[in-house]
């Protein structure tokens, strides 16, 4: 199951790999900025510039998170049950939800920055987060404690692997991965966002 967003738009979802697209308009139509499904495809996690929303049906209904504070460009990520929840802002500290949404903890050891995507492992043990002209910032305790890796770039976003030791990024002009938990990385296709 995939499922998509358009700003000022609606949810989408689709059933059979991108092929079809669905409106899924009990989410409603709002300034989406990003969204995200769990591994089993029955709980959603979207957001706006002022809340986070919450579905674990399938779309059929949404629950408004609140706490988060205001949000400029936010982006979340979701572990595979369903359970926990990355944000991040810019310029703000990432937050982390254990509860589906219910209740925020601000990451303060991360720092609040410029921050341009955020990803979880499966269980939502790994998070890591990049900074648009900045660096990679990686948790192994559910963000607790963070490590500053990668070089400065214009980061733009990026995904995990199940266990976290496998991440690929996007900065302004290419595709990047990494094999050790985002400490290094090698360019795989630049220019690839060419054009």
């Amino acid at each position: 199951k995939l499922i998509a967003s358009v700003y000022n738009g609606s949810v989408w979802i689709s059933l059979d790999r991108g092929v079809n697209w669905t409106e899924c308009t009990t989410a409603g139509t709002r300034e989406w900025q990003d969204v995200c499904v769990s591994s089993d495809g029955s709980s959603f996690v979207a957001v706006d510039r002022s809340s986070v929303y919450v579905s674990t049906d399938n779309g059929a209904t949404w629950a408004t998170k609140t706490g988060t504070g205001s949000l400029t460009f936010p982006q979340v990520a979701l572990s595979s049950d369903g359970i926990r929840i990355a944000l991040s802002s810019m310029n703000r500290f990432l937050q982390t939800s254990s509860d589906q949404g219910n209740t925020w903890v601000e990451r303060k050891t991360a720092g609040p920055r410029w921050w341009g995507d955020v990803a979880l492992s499966s269980g939502g043990e790994y998070i890591v987060a990049v900074v648009d002209d900045g660096f990679v910032y990686t948790s192994p305790n559910r963000g607790t404690a963070w490590f500053e890796g990668g070089h400065r770039e214009t980061w733009k976003a990026i995904v995990s692997s199940d266990d976290g030791s496998r991440m690929v990024a996007i900065n302004g002009t290419g595709v990047l991965l990494s094999l050790d938990r985002g400490t290094n990385w090698t360019v795989i296709n630049s220019g690839a966002l060419g054009g």
